[in-house]
């Protein structure tokens, strides 16, 4: 049996990240967040899900991450975990206060890359200037196929 590397973010980070993006202009006064699902639910600003999903999902991120969780498949080679990135979107569109805000599985190496690998990122500027809070769920994960 061969073993085929596999970064679910790839499928399952788009319908889990709608579930998941919340905006700092968004709180009501119960403090609860609502999901920013389009510029409909949002009318006075911020970033679509979509917007924010085409940056993540550029194939050079995707790649980075793979190579980061194949480096830690060298090591330990049945490794998993599901991770939660957070981090602001600023009113320039950069990236700023990334961290790993939750975890199933700890792998300090894989960590850092992650945090290093989302901190460059540029988004489109949030329309009416205030910052964009995300959380955005990768699935490490190694499938087997039968090729």
């Amino acid at each position: 049996m061969k073993k085929n590397l596999y970064l679910n973010a790839i499928l399952l980070a788009v319908p889990l990240f709608i579930a998941s993006c919340t905006t700092t202009s968004e709180q009501d006064q119960s403090g609860s967040k609502d999901v920013v699902s389009s510029e409909k639910k949002n009318p006075r600003g911020g970033l679509t899900s979509k917007e924010i999903v085409t940056v993540i999902n550029n194939i050079q991120v995707l790649t980075t991450l793979r190579k980061c969780y194949e480096a830690v498949l060298e090591t330990y080679p049945e490794f998993t975990s599901n991770i939660t990135v957070s981090f602001k979107i600023a009113a320039d569109g950069r990236t700023k206060e990334v961290n790993i805000s939750r975890i199933t599985q700890r792998q300090p190496s894989l960590e850092t890359c992650i945090v290093e690998t989302i901190k460059p990122l540029v988004f489109p500027k949030p329309r009416g200037g205030s910052d964009v809070t995300v959380n955005y769920p990768f699935v490490f994960e190694l499938k087997y196929s039968g090729r």
